[in-house]
């Protein structure tokens, strides 16, 4: 059993106090005896006091009753002898109740009483005498000096005894004045000599059980077996428990973490600020051809590839100065000599000081993106092309150069140069798309305004909505903006378009421009059958359609918005849906402020 930390707090506090308790008590004792002695003197005092004032009143009245006997009936001396009478029985009262607690001096008491009233007897009897025999008073009178005089004697030895009692009184409170010093001091040294061990006793073993509990601390953190486990059940206990649980985890962790690392198909590495790889996952074995163990230590300069060297440091630098996270790409040696592509993610760790990195094999990525480019490529010159002059040999039949056709002939060449026309339209889409994901897609800015692309854009569909006698409805105000007249045009037609194709026939569309939120916006509104929520998500991707059905019935591949709303996005802006999912359908471009 071990005492808690804040057991020894109240045990540092307690203790002193108990002591400090102890001899406040003793201490009170030792001034109630001093006060005992005290009392004692006093009464001593008036013990003799009060036996000094009888011895005083007898001689006085005896000294009265021979005044009285000399002087006969003339009644002098009267005064005296009634004066001492009133007071030696209040005397005796008064010594009575101080000798109540000292039987010594109580047997004087009873002795002088009784000698008193013996006195008194005879001085009535010589009084008497005195005023019938006055020739006999003498030898009255000498019994009577006799009894006073062993009345005064005793008198005498009782005041002696009470004043010796009243002597010692001084001596005693001496002792008791030393001894209450002598009290005190031993209760300092006593107090402060507790106060001292108890402080220096729970601090030793205090500092002792937070060493051991610092060593295991740091042994956990470097993940060795602690050397001492703390017993008991204080808090340090308490303590060392969580660190324990938190060890666990911490290794659980770091376990789950190295099997993330080791099974990772990027390489995950370290690299300080000098350029030299601290730590580095497994990945590099097979992506690198290195032995894991051989990459810490090694530097950068040694694997990147020494033309994008330069490059790939002032990129370095800009993360750690900035604390960004950034991407970079550049080809790197592998341990047989190959050279590939990779990808960079790079994070500047302020706490490590080192750069956090995740690698990541772009090599094949590289080769698709090639064969896209050459397909690509061969889809613009090797089909394209071809399509254009059968396009302009259709253009040719059509104005009659090489003939008049017949009906029949006539439906069949519409039909052909509407194919035509779609497969160019498709490639076009496909190239227009291509360059906006690749960002080389280049916009020329100027300065028009909302109602000129408008009109733009409604007269290269006009022909579809007549088909469908479907009409434009134009409000809003014409409002300046700065962009890609072709590329903000292409946006509207494909929205158009859209709108049309989604709409029903003798219906209307309508093409509003305003300013909210201090930016400029077009939308463009039909009255279909609206896109549902779930659908509102989706049909801005590649390819995707409100219904698989509608390539077929409406015709269209899904590349239209996608390719508005990476449109709208190099200009800054956004493109939106909005509808309720059963009645009507509007898009807004808003563009940038």
């Amino acid at each position: 059993m071990r005492i808690k930390l804040s057991q020894q707090g109240f045990i540092l506090v307690l203790v002193p106090l108990a002591l400090e308790i102890v001899f406040t008590l003793v201490l009170l004792a030792v001034m109630q005896q001093s006060q005992r002695e005290v009392e004692r003197e006093e009464k001593a005092r008036q013990v003799a006091m009060s036996f000094n004032r009888i011895s005083r009143y007898m001689m006085a009245e005896a000294a009265g009753i021979m005044l009285s006997s000399t002087e006969g009936k003339r009644g002098k001396g009267q005064h005296g002898l009634r004066h001492a009478s009133l007071n030696i029985p209040h005397e005796f009262d008064r010594l009575r109740d101080l000798t109540r607690d000292n039987p010594t001096l109580q047997s004087y008491v009873n002795t002088v009483n009784k000698r008193w009233l013996e006195g008194q007897d005879q001085m009535h009897d010589v009084k008497i005498l005195a005023e019938d025999n006055p020739a006999a008073i003498l030898v009255a009178y000498s019994r009577l000096k006799t009894i006073i005089s062993g009345i005064y004697l005793s008198g005498e030895e009782a005041a002696d005894y009470a004043q010796a009692t009243d002597s010692l009184v001084p001596s005693t409170q001496l002792i008791d004045q030393a001894r209450t010093k002598l009290l005190i001091v031993i209760f300092l040294v006593v107090n402060i000599a507790v106060a001292v061990f108890l402080c220096l006793y729970f601090n030793a073993r205090t500092n002792r059980r937070l060493r051991t509990l610092i060593a295991n601390a740091e042994a956990m953190a470097v993940d060795r077996p602690i050397l001492e486990k703390l017993g008991g059940n204080d808090e340090l206990t308490e303590l060392q428990r969580a660190l324990l649980t938190m060890s666990s985890s911490l290794a659980q962790a770091r376990t789950k973490e190295r099997a993330v690392l080791d099974n990772a198909a990027d390489i995950i590495c370290s690299i300080d600020e000098k350029g030299t790889f601290v730590t580095a996952s497994s990945a590099v074995q097979t992506i690198w051809h290195c032995d894991e163990s051989d990459v810490p230590g090694r530097r950068l300069a040694d694997i990147v590839v020494e033309e994008d060297f330069e490059k790939t440091w002032r990129m370095l630098e800009e993360i750690r100065q900035t604390g960004t996270t950034k991407t970079m790409e550049n080809r790197v040696r592998t341990g047989t000599g190959q050279i590939v592509d990779v990808q960079w993610t790079v994070t500047w760790s302020k706490d490590e000081e080192n750069f956090i990195c995740v690698v990541h094999d772009i090599t094949e990525r590289r080769h698709l993106e090639k064969l896209r480019q050459d397909f690509l490529n061969m889809i613009t010159h090797d089909i394209r092309t071809p399509l254009s002059s059968v396009q302009a040999f259709l253009n040719l039949l059509d104005s009659s150069v090489y003939g008049e056709l017949n009906d029949k002939g006539k439906v069949k060449l519409q039909a052909t140069e509407e194919s035509v026309a779609l497969v160019i339209r498709l490639i076009k889409d496909m190239l227009d798309l291509e360059k906006a994901e690749s960002g080389q897609l280049r916009l020329d800015l100027e300065d028009t305004s909302t109602s000129v692309v408008i009109s733009k854009a409604t007269d290269i569909v006009k022909s579809l909505a007549e088909q469908k006698n479907i009409e434009f409805k134009l409000t809003g105000s014409d409002l300046p903006v700065t962009a890609d007249q072709g590329r903000i045009v292409q946006v509207l037609v494909n929205l158009l378009s859209n709108a049309i194709k989604y709409s029903p026939p003798a219906s209307f569309i309508t093409i509003n421009s305003q300013i909210i939120n201090n930016k400029v916006t077009i939308s463009v509104s039909d009255q279909g059958p609206g896109i549902k929520a779930d659908d509102q998500k989706r049909i801005f991707n590649k390819f995707e359609q409100v219904s698989a059905s509608d390539a077929t019935s409406r015709g269209g591949i899904g590349l239209g918005l996608a390719i508005a709303k990476i449109l709208v996005e190099s200009h800054g802006g956004i493109l939106t849906v909005k509808s309720d999912g059963k009645s009507g359908t509007t898009f807004t471009v808003t563009f940038a402020a």
